[in-house]
């Protein structure tokens, strides 16, 4: 990403320039509806503002001869002022509009043909990059992607699609708009973008402390930093949020870990861990290390052979040494004479021959899957949202139907080398967060990538602005805990050594059988080390004692009697 500089402010481009008003003015109002109202203007019939209650007059021609005046009036003030025609919008305070007194931030007024911002009066702030070059055009994958940031009409028709879909009003209601629209179809779809996170980020405030910008602000935080992407934003908006509170079953889930990290203060009941065992041991085999200095020769095709496709040279795997390339080997598949490839038994053992190769090199079984970009990921998003909005849920949502769609949509699709790589998002700690770095596209993809449903849908939950589509909450149920890991761990090894001394105590060194550690085992058949017998005093058993053994009928046992 191009380093920004912010608030360096460029002239605006020649064009009508409106008036500004008193720097009083700026303050938003509480006013939540767009300014079409009918001016109300209460005059007495000489003319006389009437402030005081008591000298209104219920006189029926006293009322038709004040409202004749009052409409006679707004009628003339209307006709003193001459607004814009209808092929001009803008972004500014007018103050000379009749409906000057009930202008707001972010409220296009249908008067004066102007809507106000934060950053008036004054130009549209604009950024530079690296180079000190102004970025005039909204990046890729930003919030106002394509839009002519230098452009005063295209940020004002960016701005009044916002309002009007946030009030849910429609583009026809302003006369000319749709003409207007034609011209700027970049700076449309990113009002229709900041419009959608400012309805997420409103039904995602849950709480009564989440306070949301209003959706001028997010159109001036996209203008302040042309990089910034719509799930950056809501990442950062929701961060701030009160978490919720846990349900029941996760309340449960954070016992069960709570007791799984259990340390016992009594030191008499703490056993002392055995030392790592090694293979030899074991009696087992070490490590494969037959593939650690080898390497598949580049082009060697290592995908399996296909039922009814004749490829003769899968009966051939070349491999060269790391260290030194001029090193190489052939493996040759043994049954490759009379070999069948309509046959399903010969497949199969080619390809577990093949398969077995591979596995002692150490190298991938398969070829790695294509990451996902970032324009895959946010088509995948607006798929998922199409389905939501037809009335489907997450679970009778056709992924085999996402998946043939998604392919659709990138048919001659060319994505360059550079190009964002989509970055998953987890909990950490109750707080959502991305690798460090994002990766890159490192050479050029043409056309769709074949995936499956079942793999699109497992990859959807990954990111959290489509899991939240889907009804994932912002929960703690899979959050992760830094340091856990190691704690787990150290668990797992206390856990088998009290079990393996309560199985010493229970059973005695005379009755020790398989059970028992392979350590232990070889030193008694060796003869190098005496186990010495430990009573039950010295380590109390968790496991309920085994009965003693009747000793056997006779003058050495039990007294029989008749």
């Amino acid at each position: 990403m191009a380093g920004k500089h912010l608030r360096t402010l460029l002239p605006a481009p020649p064009g009508p320039k409106p008036s500004h008003p008193n720097p009083e003015r700026g303050q938003a109002s509480n006013s939540s509806t767009i300014s079409n109202a009918p001016n109300t203007m209460h005059q007495r019939s000489d003319g006389k503002s009437t402030s005081n209650p008591s000298l209104q007059v219920n006189n029926p021609q006293t009322v038709a001869s004040r409202s004749h005046s009052v409409e006679s009036a707004n009628l003339t003030q209307n006709m003193a002022y001459e607004g814009p025609g209808k092929e001009y919008v803008m972004n500014a305070w007018v103050d000379d509009c009749p409906k000057s007194a009930k202008h707001a931030l972010g409220i296009f007024c249908f008067t004066c043909r102007s809507q106000p911002m934060a950053w008036l009066p004054g130009d549209i702030p604009v950024v530079t990059d690296d180079h000190g070059q102004a970025v005039t055009i909204g990046p890729e994958m930003s919030m106002v992607e394509g839009v002519h940031l230098d452009n005063n009409e295209a940020v004002a028709v960016l701005s009044i699609v916002v309002s009007l879909d946030v009030f849910s009003r429609r583009y026809t209601d302003i006369e000319g708009f749709v003409n207007i629209l034609g011209r700027h179809p970049k700076s449309v779809e990113a009002g229709q973008r900041i419009a959608d996170v400012y309805h997420d980020l409103r039904r995602r405030a849950l709480h009564p402390r989440d306070s949301h910008p209003e959706f001028h602000e997010i159109v001036y935080a996209a203008l302040l930093d042309p990089f910034l992407r719509a799930d950056q934003y809501e990442l950062n908006v929701m961060n701030t949020f009160v978490p919720l509170p846990k349900t029941s079953e996760e309340v449960e889930a954070a016992k069960e870990r709570d007791l799984d990290s259990f340390q016992d203060p009594d030191d008499d009941l703490l056993m002392t861990s055995r030392p790592a065992l090694s293979s030899t041991k074991y009696n087992r085999p070490g490590p494969r290390t037959e593939g650690g200095d080898w390497q598949f020769v580049e082009g060697t095709d290592i995908t399996l052979a296909v039922l009814g496709q004749a490829e003769p040279h899968k009966f051939f795997l070349i491999r060269e040494k790391k260290s030194d390339s001029e090193v190489q080997d052939l493996r040759e598949y043994p049954g490759w004479k009379g070999f069948d490839w309509h046959s399903v038994d010969d497949i199969a053992a080619l390809n577990k021959h093949r398969q077995q190769i591979k596995y002692r090199m150490g190298s991938s079984i398969a070829p790695p899957r294509p990451l996902w970009t970032e324009q895959e990921k946010d088509t995948l998003k607006k798929l998922v949202k199409e389905d939501l909005d037809s009335g489907k849920t997450r679970r009778t949502i056709d992924w085999d139907n996402v998946a043939a769609r998604l392919r659709a949509a990138f048919e001659g699709i060319i994505q360059r080398k550079g190009m964002p790589l989509a970055q998953p998002s987890i909990l950490v700690n109750g707080v959502w967060a991305f690798p460090g770095k994002q990766a890159k596209l490192k050479e050029d993809r043409e056309g769709p990538v074949r995936r499956n449903g079942t793999g699109i849908k497992a990859q959807s939950i990954k990111y959290h602005d489509i899991r939240a589509l889907l009804g994932e909450g912002r929960t703690d149920r899979n959050t992760r805990k830094r340091g856990r890991e190691s704690d787990e761990v150290g668990d797992a090894q206390e856990d088998e050594d009290l079990e393996a001394a309560a199985d010493l105590a229970r059973d005695g060194v005379d009755d020790i059988g398989d059970d028992v550690s392979p350590t232990m085992s070889n030193e008694r058949n060796q003869g190098k080390k005496k186990v010495e017998k430990r009573s039950t005093e010295d380590m109390p058993s968790r496991a309920p004692k085994r009965p003693r053994k009747s000793p056997p009928p006779g003058p050495n046992g039990l007294n029989l009697t008749t």
